[in-house]
């Protein structure tokens, strides 16, 4: 099969997505989470982008189908890019290096008090605080492992935390993730349609073909 071009798979100038930018930015001022919804390559990854390059966005996480069977798999690679993005590990106090280590084996012997996943959440809270990660981004939620989706509606509800950009598509949301949509204590959904035909004549006019 004939490859995509990248310019069209990821065209230079985004087109008719101003209010959503707009939406974005209004729920980034008042730190409530937002999920995409809308089908597979309606553009939602797009608009992470370009979202991303105004708002400092510090992680965007695409997880794989593959990764859905390993628990915790999706929340372990933002903390590891957390870690990563510490100056210094001596500032991670002990508390949280072990409990961390549940799902983190490179941080050593976790805690061994039964597992609390409100104190999974806040341990999580202090990393991304202390690295600096104040916006979070996860494409294709469809593909979230159970673990990861509990502990992220642990974070989505509240707004004494990171900001955190989730996308996925509508019709294969899994459960936890679907309770989201207009939920009153969960992130704000904001529905990704295709575009319309005016602004499909704009975008392709920029592509020069």
């Amino acid at each position: 099969a004939a490859t995509v071009p990248l310019f069209i798979r990821r065209p230079p100038v985004l087109i008719g997505r101003e209010m959503h930018l707009k939406e974005l930015a209004a729920a980034r001022e008042t730190n409530e989470s937002v999920l995409l919804v809308g089908d597979g390559g309606v553009g939602k990854s797009r608009l992470i982008e370009e979202f991303g390059t105004v708002s400092a966005m510090v992680y965007v996480g695409k997880p794989r189908p593959s990764e859905r069977a390993i628990p915790f798999g999706a929340m372990a690679n933002v903390v590891r890019a957390a870690l990563a993005a510490l100056p210094d590990r001596s500032h991670l106090d002990e508390p949280t290096r072990a409990e961390l280590a549940r799902f983190v084996p490179e941080l050593g012997r976790p805690v061994r008090e039964a597992f609390d996943l409100e104190v999974l959440r806040g341990a999580m809270a202090r990393l991304l605080r202390s690295s600096g990660f104040t916006c979070v981004a996860i494409d294709d939620v469809q593909y979230l492992d159970a673990e990861s989706l509990m502990l992220l509606d642990r974070f989505v509800g509240r707004r004494d935390s990171s900001w955190w950009l989730l996308a996925g598509r509508g019709a294969e949301l899994p459960a936890q993730a679907a309770a989201w949509l207009g939920a009153s204590d969960g992130p704000r959904t904001i529905a990704v349609d295709a575009l319309s035909k005016s602004d499909t004549r704009a975008l392709v006019a920029t592509l020069g073909l």
